[in-house]
């Protein structure tokens, strides 16, 4: 069964100028959706098959989750790769995407779609921001793949999540930075020489270093790096419970389910 796919724009007469943004470089990314795709070899430490597995082995542990029923959320999906592989043997009524990217989620999704996914009704593709996205229907899935350390308002964002969630319904928060216990231990030593050598340190650090003091955001990147305080912070305040899951291998990354 070939899906509906429908493509939906909620920028077209939006001010924001996105087009020297990262994630417009359509030129940069086209070899690597190519590569993505299967139709080049695929090498074992590939991080997209990294990512794949991580994302697999977190589904496993609620097999009877995703239902001929189920209405799958997935916000900055990109191109969709990992969401239509990881769902490619599931049987489930509704896919919405989202994305700031034109080309990843207007082109390639629907390719990606039209290669992978057999057993869906609907797909909509959306090209536009999450926090202007409205709908009626409730999400028995909702993923978040590298995205969430790239909101500026986390708490509201998950609190928006909340609201669209379905009773029985799992967040799947994944792609986090993380960091091992050795490099935050280096981190820390090299805190005290740059306090003392460098007096623009100096004037934004405490003498006994706070987390963002050793993981400063990546403004390049668009990264806010996030203490396991502060993501449980954040999911209190939101009303979720919470379980964490930690992945050492490089690069390492950590990843969370959430429940109401």
């Amino acid at each position: 069964m070939n899906p509906n796919i429908n493509k939906i724009d909620l920028l077209s007469n939006n001010s924001l100028d996105l087009s020297k943004e990262y994630w417009d470089e359509e030129r940069n990314e086209k070899p690597k959706f190519r590569f993505d795709l299967g139709l080049e070899l695929i090498s074992k430490d590939n991080k997209a098959l990294k990512e794949l597995a991580e994302f697999k082995q977190l589904l496993n542990r609620y097999p009877n989750l995703v239902k001929e029923s189920s209405d799958i959320l997935s916000i900055a999906c990109g191109n969709c790769w990992l969401e239509f592989n990881v769902l490619s043997s599931k049987k489930y009524n509704s896919f919405t995407g989202i994305d700031f990217s034109y080309h990843r989620v207007h082109k390639y999704a629907e390719i990606a779609a039209s290669k992978i996914i057999q057993n869906c009704n609907v797909i909509d593709l959306i090209y536009g921001d999450f926090f202007n996205f409205n709908s009626e229907k409730k999400f028995d899935v909702i993923i978040l793949s590298k995205a969430f350390h790239h909101f500026d308002e986390p708490l509201r964002l998950l609190r928006k999540l909340n609201s669209m969630l379905s009773e029985d319904g799992i967040i799947f928060i994944m792609g986090e930075n993380y960091f091992l216990r050795r490099v935050r231990f280096y981190k820390f030593l090299a805190h005290f020489p740059k306090l003392i050598l460098r007096k623009s340190y100096r004037d934004v650090s405490s003498l006994f270093p706070s987390y963002n003091d050793l993981f400063p955001p990546s403004y390049t990147k668009g990264d806010i790096n996030y203490s396991y305080r502060d993501y449980c912070d954040l999911f209190t305040r939101s009303l979720f419970k919470h379980e964490r899951f930690i992945f050492k291998e490089k690069p390492s990354t950590q990843a969370f389910i959430l429940k109401k």
